[in-house]
């Protein structure tokens, strides 16, 4: 008859894995992952990710309120959150890897990091909307080409990973960005 919160990161099999244990022992389980830094628990704007039993999530709503503002429940599935957890931290630590080698490239041709700080946190609003455009376009299915194309993408990651190719990094980010959109450019994706 408890209920378990779990908060630990772990993968979505796992998650499924303790529900079942605990199911079986008469247990109740929800997964949780959380979506910030330990100084910013607590706060409106803080996300915890949840899954699990919606009527036990219900019943223990007001204990996990504390935990942040931005509570998303995402369903009965318990490894949903985990899932969520995986895939926003894919997208972030893929950009985070972009941040870095955009600091080196900076850096190699005399630009003040001040400057790319700025600039960055400038545009993301606008790329934020247009990754949110580019989820709902593969959402929907509908893949009718608007106003960024894929070959404009394919020529842009070639002269990133070009640019690299003089410095001092692992090449295979770079490659990789350019790789996997000339296979799709080749496979007719555009």
């Amino acid at each position: 008859g408890k209920t378990i919160l779990n908060l630990t990161t772990g993968s979505p099999k796992e998650a499924s894995q303790i529900e079942a244990i605990l199911s079986e022992k008469g247990g109740h389980y929800i997964n949780g992952a959380l979506q910030v830094a330990p100084d910013q628990m607590g706060l409106e704007s803080t996300t915890v990710l949840l899954s699990g039993n919606s009527n036990v999530y219900l019943q223990n709503k007001s204990v996990v309120d504390v935990l942040g503002g931005n509570l998303k429940y995402l369903g009965e599935n318990p490894s949903a959150s985990s899932a969520m957890d995986l895939a926003t931290l894919t997208w972030l630590y893929g950009s985070y890897i972009g941040l870095i080698y955009g600091v080196k490239l900076s850096r190699q041709y005399g630009l003040k990091l001040e400057d790319y700080s700025v600039i960055i946190g400038e545009i993301t609003p606008g790329f934020t909307d247009f990754f949110k455009h580019e989820i709902d376009v593969i959402n929907r299915a509908d893949y009718q080409v608007t106003q960024s194309p894929l070959s404009i993408s394919v020529a842009a990651t070639q002269r990133i990973a070009d640019s690299f190719k003089e410095l001092d990094v692992l090449q295979e980010f770079p490659k990789t960005l350019a790789e996997i959109l000339n296979k799709a450019h080749h496979k007719g994706l555009d």
